[in-house]
C-alpha cells in the first residue's frame, strides 16, 4: 500500500516528520491519487498530496504540533514525492508535479477548490491525458482562475469522482 510506504519512509526519518508520524491505527483515510495515476507514480502523487493536506486540509498520516511543524513536514513530503517521481527518469511528470504544486498552492492562496488540478494531474501521470494539455489547463487555472479548460479534460471520467469527494472534505 502506497500509504505505508509513505509512512514507512517518515519513521526512518529523524526529527519532525518521524515525531509527528501517527500510529498505524490513528491514520485516518487512505489512498486517493493513487488509483487514477497508478504505478510506478502512486507513492510519489501521494506524498505530495499529504505535503499538500498538512499544508492545506487534515493530513492522512500526520499529526504536527505546530504550524511549523506542518508546513516543514509538508514541504518534506513534497520532496520526497518529487524525488520518487524522478527516480523514474519521467522529467515530463516532475514538471506536471511541479505545476501541480504551484498552481495548488495559488489556488488555495485565492480561496478556491483545486481538485480537477490534482485529478487531471494524476490521469496525466496514468498518459490518459496529454501533460501539454494538463499545462495549459494549469496555466488558465493560475493566471486566469479559468477552470473550465481542466473540467474539461477530466469530464465524463467516473473514477474521478472518488477522489473528487475527498478533495473537497479536505479544503
Amino acid at each position: 500500500m502506497t500509504l505505508d510506504a509513505i509512512a514507512a519512509a517518515a519513521a526512518n526519518e529523524r526529527g519532525a516528520l518521524a515525531t509527528t508520524l501517527l500510529a498505524a491505527e490513528a491514520r485516518r483515510g487512505g489512498e486517493v491519487w493513487a488509483p487514477l495515476c497508478g504505478e510506478p507514480c502512486a507513492a510519489g502523487m501521494e506524498a505530495i498530496y499529504e505535503g499538500y493536506l498538512l499544508h492545506y486540509g487534515r493530513p492522512r498520516l500526520f499529526a504536527p504540533h505546530d504550524d511549523g511543524e506542518r508546513l516543514l513536514c509538508g514541504d518534506h513530503l513534497y520532496a520526497q514525492g518529487l524525488v520518487w517521481i524522478a527516480a523514474i527518469g519521467d522529467l515530463a511528470a516532475i514538471d506536471a508535479l511541479a505545476t501541480l504544486i504551484g498552481t495548488a498552492a495559488a489556488v488555495r492562496a485565492r480561496g478556491d477548490l483545486d481538485g480537477d488540478l490534482w485529478a487531471a494531474t494524476a490521469l496525466a501521470l496514468a498518459g490518459v491525458i496529454d501533460y501539454e494539455g494538463l499545462s495549459r489547463a494549469a496555466r488558465a487555472l493560475r493566471l486566469e482562475n479559468d477552470g473550465l479548460p481542466l473540467a474539461a479534460l477530466i469530464a465524463g471520467r467516473d473514477v474521478v469522482e472518488a477522489q473528487l469527494a475527498h478533495a473537497r472534505l479536505t479544503a
